[in-house]
């Protein structure tokens, strides 16, 4: 996702526009306001390189706050780009289609696909990091590695089906591919 943003400033300034950064997921929000030449893609670069959110710092609201922000800060009409995994995200759909109403969005999912199969691993002692609940699986079965592996399918369309209903462009990348060949690839499409 970093590359990804990285690009995004660097076509908003190159543009001769200015670049402004909300974060979500680690910590506190940060707000970078928008700026234009080479001190946007240096304050970029520094937000971005003090790192994304560890396993157990989930905030479900989290995106959608980010994008509540965007709408507040984000006067003029411009576009926005919302990099996210949208996993175990909720309440986005609304903050996102309003921004819609001002500004272009794009929004970029970011999917890595090990997390949509479970490998055969025999028996796991799972624990949820929100509730430290803990639960015993049995990977070896492959009922349970196909289940699991659709209802990441049907999360994945939902997300897909609930942007195109919003009318919002989305671009989905998996970090197995070459990202940059296939974002430059799907925008031209599209």
């Amino acid at each position: 996702g970093e590359g990804v943003t990285l690009v995004f400033g660097r076509l908003g300034v190159r543009r001769a526009g200015s670049v402004g950064l909300v974060t979500f997921g680690a910590g506190r929000p940060r707000v970078l306001p928008p700026r234009g030449s080479k001190p946007a893609i240096v304050a970029l670069r520094r937000t971005l390189a003090e790192g994304v959110a560890r396993d157990g710092e989930h905030d479900p609201g989290a995106l959608a706050d980010a994008l509540a922000r965007v709408g507040r800060l984000a006067r003029a009409p411009g576009l926005v780009v919302v990099v996210s995994d949208f996993r175990e995200q909720r309440g986005w759909e609304r903050p996102l289609g309003s921004l819609r109403v001002r500004h272009a969005v794009l929004a970029v999912e970011v999917a890595d696909p090990r997390e949509g199969e479970l490998p055969a691993l025999g028996h796991l002692a799972l624990v949820d990091p929100e509730t430290g609940a803990r639960l015993q699986v049995n990977t070896s079965s492959r009922r349970l590695r196909e289940r699991f592996a659709e209802l990441e399918r049907e999360r994945r369309a939902a997300v897909a089906g609930e942007l195109k209903r919003l009318r919002i462009k989305h671009v989905t990348l998996s970090t197995s591919e070459d990202w940059l060949v296939a974002l430059g690839r799907r925008l031209r499409v599209s």
